[in-house]
């Protein structure tokens, strides 16, 4: 799964490419949404000619180089389809130039031809008027798509959207000994200590990167797994409901966790 953020035009994206000054400014008042968006790992939809200016810029600051250097670009092209593209609510200004608001239907356009799996969250200035909770949908001929509008003056909002992607440990069972409830056996979590979670947390971050099924923020994985090279057993969190997660160890024989997550560590057992 891909999370693809496409960025408005005040804010990153759909500029003029023929003027570097313009997109120049524009880049560099977004600085702390980029960095959130690459925090989250999120990949922005990117002009091909914007992203070759960019990196041909001489005189892009510090912070913002280190910022756009770490973004996972999603780029896109003209197809033709942006002559014909609607949005609700219209999201492109009549005041814009005839250049840029083909510009920026183009942008929408490949937001709209995104995989289907994709969450796509489409951000947008806090002063364009629109709702905090509003969902653009962009439309091509018959066909139809809805994706997150957020309403954004700066990172903060980005990183909100982006929680919703990070699962949450919520270990209310399975402590660091076994133990049993009602004469049943219940597994220990060896790497959770309840004084300090940052070990436990550092292993469900680790199985949310290892998975490589497809998941959306209403649909996360149900199961994760990963390797704990401390306590020497792989490891599962199950899903609880709103990406909050309790682990457990798994005992040898391992054959209840995927093929792919035994090939990356090489314990077959």
């Amino acid at each position: 799964m891909k999370c693809v953020v496409a960025i408005d035009l005040p804010l990153l994206t759909a500029v003029d490419c023929s003027s570097p000054d313009l997109a120049y400014w524009r880049l560099e008042e977004t600085t702390d949404i980029i960095r959130e968006v690459s925090a989250g790992k999120g990949f922005i939809l990117f002009r091909d000619a914007l992203y070759e200016m960019l990196f041909g810029h001489s005189r892009l600051p510090e912070l913002f180089w280190k910022e756009i250097s770490n973004v996972n670009f999603e780029s896109y092209q003209d197809d033709g389809d942006a002559a014909i593209v609607l949005t609700t609510p219209n999201v492109v200004d009549d005041g814009l130039s005839a250049k840029v608001k083909t510009e920026m239907k183009t942008q929408l356009v490949a937001m709209h031809k995104q995989e289907e799996s994709s969450d796509t969250a489409y951000i947008i200035e806090s002063t364009r008027g629109f709702g905090e909770n509003d969902l653009l949908e962009t439309a091509i001929k018959t066909s139809t798509r809805k994706h997150d509008l957020l309403n954004v003056s700066g990172g903060n909002a980005v990183k909100e959207y982006f929680q919703k992607f990070h699962p949450v440990l919520i270990q209310l069972k399975h402590h660091q000994f076994a133990y049993k409830i009602d004469g049943k056996d219940v597994s220990p979590f060896s790497a959770y200590d309840p004084n300090d979670t940052k070990e436990a947390e550092a292993l469900l971050a680790k199985a949310m990167d290892d998975f490589e099924g497809d998941y959306t923020h209403s649909n996360p994985p149900e199961s994760l797994y990963t390797w704990d090279a401390v306590n020497r057993c792989y490891v599962c969190f199950h899903h609880s409901g709103n990406w909050e997660y309790h682990g457990y160890d798994l005992q040898s024989p391992y054959t209840e966790v995927p093929q792919y997550i035994k090939q990356k560590y090489h314990i077959e057992k």
